[in-house]
């Protein structure tokens, strides 16, 4: 296994191109979930207003500083164009992540060099300027449309650091490619490069994979009949005194951080089930979780129900968000969570056949529905007991909020937050055949669907 350890090599992992789901064949043959992903690479769609749909460029998190930050970075000399900004004070640190749009406008051209040379100009006006910020995610991003018409924002590019990292760049520095090898690991989408008028000069540790090939037909067709053994866990070992926490969806910039401030200030682990799109698009922020004693789990490629998809193309997103993962980490995926919790029998087999094992919960907290903290908290600690599983998001900052909370009273319980390996051992695993599992899982009460 490859490790992301060494600042001198470049990840060029032979992987699936970004535009292998166009190869697949017509659009009426690819999975619905896929269309998305047809991209359009013309060069001048690329170049569309990014923030046409929300002209907001302020995330409204902490307005005075987001302003203030967007100040100086228009004193900055940037090329590419700001497009947000969100700024969060709390924790005793204070937090940015920022999104540029990716190209010259004037120009129409894409270059990596002045790519490189923003991260670094933003990285110093974040640390050096006026404000004074303890860490920030940056990423570019470029307009994208499917043929449905579809319109989203795709990073190309992203870089995440802390002040300390930053403060280790020096003066020896000659290049920005030189200066962002020493933050952390880079990721270049091969968008970028495919259209970038220059390429060479890219960070130590870059990371240049696409989109692997999730339609399936590069799969050869598995075991879907339900004959494999099969496992799932809703609880862990009570004698272990733990509750896990579960947190789901990222990495998110700025959440996934503020969330691994409060596990490192309390002392606490967790399981963090991770999708493989945005682990792609912000690798940084996984190896940071692995870094701070973390345990992954995988959470799907595309965050789409199992049910809803073909088993080819279920196979194909879990081992793709398994590979990703233990190419960044350098650790075998062992764990996964269905989207939504949502399972039936062909997709249970498939996770025994791929050797993971799915988590499901017993608190589910409902932070994504926008609670306020203490409701939050409130429905993670009613009646908790050892071994139980705590469902968390990473939201919003009223989830990270919520995280400390919930720790500190599971400390007043006598209870320790820790993560799903924490209680494996001796967890009262359900067993059998995919729909002996399935329907055991539906009398405890868990959310699957046969």
């Amino acid at each position: 296994m490859m490790l992301l350890r060494d600042l001198k090599t470049i990840l060029t992992l032979a992987w699936a191109c970004a535009l292998a789901v166009v190869a697949a064949g017509p659009l009426t043959a690819m999975p619905s979930h896929l269309r998305p992903h047809l991209y359009d690479y013309a060069p001048p769609a690329l170049l569309e207003p990014l923030d046409n749909d929300d002209p907001n460029l302020l995330k409204g998190w902490s307005p005075v500083d987001e302003q203030s930050l967007q100040q100086t970075l228009g004193e900055a000399g940037l090329t590419e164009k700001v497009v947000k900004i969100a700024v969060y004070r709390g924790f005793g640190c204070k937090m940015a992540a920022i999104k540029l749009q990716a190209g010259d406008w004037e120009t129409g051209r894409f270059s990596v060099d002045e790519l490189n040379a923003d991260a670094v100009k933003v990285l110093k006006a974040v640390f050096d300027g006026p404000d004074r910020f303890d860490h920030v995610d940056l990423w570019a991003a470029v307009p994208m449309t499917a043929p449905d018409k579809v319109k989203w924002h795709w990073p190309v590019f992203s870089v995440s650091a802390w002040k300390r990292q930053y403060d280790e760049i020096g003066d020896a520095i000659k290049t920005p490619a030189e200066a962002l090898g020493k933050v952390g690991l880079v990721r270049y989408d091969p968008m970028l490069l495919d259209h970038a008028s220059d390429r060479a000069d890219l960070a130590a540790e870059a990371m240049t994979l696409g989109m692997p090939d999730l339609t399936g037909r590069r799969d050869p067709a598995g075991n879907e009949t339900g004959t494999p053994d099969c496992s799932a866990l809703r609880s862990g070992c009570a004698a272990s005194r733990t509750v896990a926490i579960t947190i789901d969806d990222g990495p998110h910039p700025v959440i996934s951080t503020l969330m691994l401030k409060v596990l490192a200030d309390e002392g606490a682990r967790a399981t963090f089930f991770l999708v493989g799109e945005k682990v792609l698009q912000q690798p940084q922020l996984l190896r940071e979780i692995v870094e701070g004693g973390n345990e992954v789990g995988n959470h799907t490629f595309t965050h789409h129900r199992l049910p809803d998809l073909r088993p080819d193309v279920v196979r194909a997103e879990l081992k793709e968000t398994s590979k990703l993962i233990e190419a960044i980490t350098g650790k075998r995926c062992r764990l996964m969570r269905p989207p939504g919790g949502d399972m039936h029998a062909s997709s249970m087999a498939i996770c025994a056949e791929l050797g993971l094992l799915p988590v499901f919960w017993t608190r589910n907290t409902g932070d994504w529905q926008d609670r306020p903290v203490h409701e939050i908290v409130a429905k993670a600690l009613k009646n908790v007991h050892a071994g139980d599983v705590i469902l968390i998001h990473q939201a919003r900052p009223d989830s990270a909020e919520s995280l400390r909370e919930i720790i500190l009273g599971l400390r007043r319980l006598g209870l320790k937050a820790g993560s799903i390996g924490d209680m494996l051992n001796g967890a009262p695993l359900i067993r059998g055949k995919a729909p002996s599992v399935i329907a055991q899982l539906q009398a405890k009460g868990a959310l699957v669907r046969e």
